[in-house]
């Protein structure tokens, strides 16, 4: 029965793809950020376990159809055992219809993981593309098949309102909601974003802050406004599987100083949330403001410890253009 499973889903992937593919164009711009999510299933003989996995990446320069990525941060999922990505590469191929990805990452319980992706664009939107990556992976000695749709998701341009005093060109605004701390996000702010959603592995989950991915180069303030009746404090750091966006009573937060153990070639085992030390707000209480500008080029992602469902993704870029850019997932 299980073969009979594994060979469907392998079947319908492939059935998916003789439709889709010949259809897509494929075109990833050089040196741009994107966020890479998908879910699927890493199997063997004998077991089915869903995977997720969630990656921030750059594109490099693409030459002749050709080109590399960078992939900067981000976690594996393979059922409740989240992996902290450690050193993944990838390659851009035919201007982005195919992407092959590989490399390892350090598990929360100290399993290592290393794996490679082979996906092939199936869709293109004006928003971001749609993947199917297949590969391997192996966790310690056992070797799975894996399998994903993924959203590959571009960075769009936010419009700086004409209102806004020379000043503050260059403050991007992030409200945390009321409501936020227990998931509860007044109605509100519902109707004033539209009724904007997180797309993640498993479904869909509310946004908790006005932006959770923002774009833009160093020199720009960031200002958290709590709008939410309890204080909040935001970070910078690595790690934030998917069990940590939904669960919080066994999450553990580590501080830069204690990411490796002595004589240990890997992450902090035990760590759900590995502090930085670049952002650190502090308590912002309810009514109140903190602003931060961020100097440093790269991938910043972001959460508030005591919450870890509110996070997001800065990204600092040199040459990303004379607009502030953001998108929300």
């Amino acid at each position: 029965m299980k073969r009979f499973i594994i060979l469907s889903i392998i079947a319908f992937s492939g059935l998916l793809l003789g439709v889709t593919t010949n259809e897509a164009s494929g075109a990833l711009a050089s040196n741009n950020p994107f966020v890479l999510e998908g879910s699927g299933y890493a199997v063997t003989d004998d077991q089915i376990k869903i995977s997720l996995i969630n990656f921030d990446l750059t594109t490099g320069s693409i030459v002749n159809t050709r080109g590399t990525i960078t992939i900067d941060n981000g976690f594996i999922t393979v059922n409740d055992d989240d992996f902290s990505i450690d050193n993944l590469r990838g390659t851009v191929l035919r201007d982005g219809r195919f992407l092959r990805i590989s490399g390892t990452a350090d598990g929360l319980t100290g399993d290592d993981l290393s794996f490679s992706l082979f996906g092939k664009l199936i869709q293109e939107t004006n928003i971001g593309s749609i993947y199917s990556f297949s590969g391997k992976a192996s966790i310690d000695d056992e070797t799975y098949k894996i399998v994903y749709t993924s959203q590959l998701s571009k960075f769009t341009a936010v419009k700086t309102p004409t209102t806004v005093t020379p000043e503050k060109q260059n403050e991007i605004t992030i409200r945390i909601f009321k409501g936020a701390s227990t998931k509860a996000v007044a109605a509100n702010y519902i109707e004033a974003l539209g009724s904007k959603s997180l797309s993640s592995g498993q479904g869909s989950q509310q946004s908790y802050i006005s932006m959770d991915r923002i774009t833009m180069k160093p020199g720009t303030t960031i200002k958290w406004v709590n709008d939410d009746t309890v204080p909040h404090r935001i970070t910078s750091g690595e790690g934030l599987g998917s069990n940590a966006r939904s669960a919080q009573s066994n999450v553990k937060i580590c501080d830069e100083s204690t990411k490796l153990k002595e004589g240990s070639s890997y992450k902090q085992s035990d760590c759900t949330f590995t502090l930085d030390g670049r952002i650190d707000t502090g308590a912002i209480a309810p009514g109140e403001s903190f602003s931060v500008t961020i100097t440093e080029s790269g991938f910043y992602r972001f959460a508030d410890p005591d919450y870890l469902w509110i996070n997001g993704v800065i990204y600092a870029f040199e040459n990303i253009g004379t607009n502030v850019l953001g998108s929300t997932k």
